[in-house]
């Protein structure tokens, strides 16, 4: 099975070259992506290969058919090969990709963004308004939006517990503009998302102004009596994450009681 992936691949490296067709390169594409959807690759050396290979032909693809074959082959590689991703121009890629007019292509982009949008906010902060763009555009497209609230959650579980609000505020205006939509599996990744947020006993991470400011409370609370087990513990967990500071303890519990009646 291995040296028939690897006959495989080997095929797919000899296509992916400036020289070949664009229905060549359609054409190794859609089987790399075949391969890396239904198998992993032991071979580190033939994954960094391919990698590089497929990043170079989606900085030069231009057809939207194409952009999105390889998109969802190089979705699967990202987190394994993330260092080489980035270092062929992956990233900004990716990126430029999410304002294609092409929304399918957009979609895709953002789909193989999202394992490790934590390491690119990192890097950039400015990811999180690039975000909100893409949610702004495609504000009625719920599969998109599922994705984009996916994105934040990896995002902001990748982080790590951030010491300081001004590390994780660039991130409020896509958070408030996903709490506007009636989706479970949006509210499912916002509620990740917050607890996420709120699961941090740093003292100099006061929270407090923004939880009132933002009513992210009135958004959290009534989900704890949600029939989705998922919703209620989740939502629950981050209640439960917000009230544990001391400090936070007393104006907490006096929002949590309005929020109840």
């Amino acid at each position: 099975m291995e040296e028939q992936i690897g006959q495989k691949i080997e095929f797919v490296l000899s296509k992916l070259t400036p020289k070949s067709t664009p229905q060549e390169l359609l054409e190794a594409a859609r089987i790399a992506r075949i391969i890396t959807a239904s198998s992993s690759i032991p071979d580190e050396n033939m994954r960094f290969q391919l990698v590089i290979k497929l990043v170079r032909c989606l900085i030069q693809a231009d057809s939207p058919e194409l952009q999105i074959e390889l998109c969802r082959a190089l979705q699967v590689l990202v987190m394994k090969e993330y260092q080489t991703f980035k270092d062929e121009g992956g990233i900004r890629a990716g990126i430029e990709l999410l304002s294609s007019p092409y929304p399918d292509v957009a979609y895709h982009a953002c789909c193989m963004l999202a394992d490790i949008s934590a390491f690119i906010y990192i890097d950039d902060a400015t990811f999180a308004r690039v975000l909100l763009s893409v949610l702004l555009e495609h504000n009625n497209n719920s599969e998109f939006i599922v994705v984009i609230s996916k994105t934040l959650a990896n995002l902001v579980h990748g982080i790590e517990n951030p010491t300081q609000v001004e590390q994780i505020s660039p991130l409020f205006p896509l958070i408030n503009g996903l709490t506007m939509y009636n989706n479970k599996e949006v509210i499912l990744y916002v509620c990740k998302s917050f607890d996420d947020i709120f699961d941090n006993k740093e003292a100099e991470n006061n929270l407090t102004p923004y939880i009132f400011k933002f009513g992210w409370l009135t958004y959290i609370v009534p989900l704890v009596a949600s029939a989705s087990k998922d919703l209620a513990e989740f939502s629950l967990t981050a209640l439960m994450n917000v009230t544990y500071t001391p400090r936070w303890r007393r104006n907490i519990r006096e929002e949590v009681n309005l929020c109840v009646k």
